[in-house]
């Protein structure tokens, strides 16, 4: 099994924004920790160090990590995988002023599938972020538009073999 370290601030919230999920307090101090994960399974199994930021309540001593933990694991994984991070997909989305269901028209994936890996709860597969880097520079977008205009201006959508999906088999 492979190791690898990450480094990863902990990302900084509010002390406002917490409450002890044990005695709702909402005194909670948070401390960077260091956190060794194994991402994988058998020999592809990586052993992941992140510094993750740790809660605890002042009232009652409660210890937990929440979503900014996840997060920075999350971040951490793509790193390894050498993938796009969820908020480098939310960037590029908005760097052209797009919202979720226009990406996933332009991009022909799925409007969920897209709201899952911005949010962190899929990473995307290799070839889904190939098409994410491409995007990245600003001709392929116009690319991929000036298809979908064209495309758009055709009775229905053709097919690969060039023929248009609203004729029936006799052209009519």
């Amino acid at each position: 099994m492979k190791t690898e370290e990450v480094e990863s601030p902990a990302p900084a919230e509010p002390a406002s924004a917490l409450r002890c999920p044990v005695c709702g307090h909402e005194d909670i101090r948070t401390t960077p920790t260091e956190d060794t994960f194994t991402y994988g399974v058998g020999q592809n199994a990586v052993q992941i160090t992140v510094t993750v930021p740790v809660r605890t309540c002042a009232k009652c001593g409660y210890q937990y990590t929440d979503d900014a933990a996840e997060d920075v694991r999350h971040e951490a994984v793509c790193r390894h995988l050498g993938v796009l991070m969820p908020r480098e997909i939310v960037s590029l989305r908005e760097k052209y002023g797009l919202s979720p269901g226009e990406f996933a028209e332009l991009t022909r994936v799925g409007k969920t599938t897209l709201d899952r890996w911005e949010r962190g709860t899929l990473v995307q597969d290799s070839a889904a972020d190939q098409l994410l880097y491409l995007l990245q520079f600003d001709e392929n977008v116009q690319r991929l538009r000036g298809r979908a205009a064209k495309q758009a201006g055709l009775p229905g959508r053709p097919r690969r073999d060039g023929n248009d999906l609203t004729e029936d088999r006799n052209g009519t």
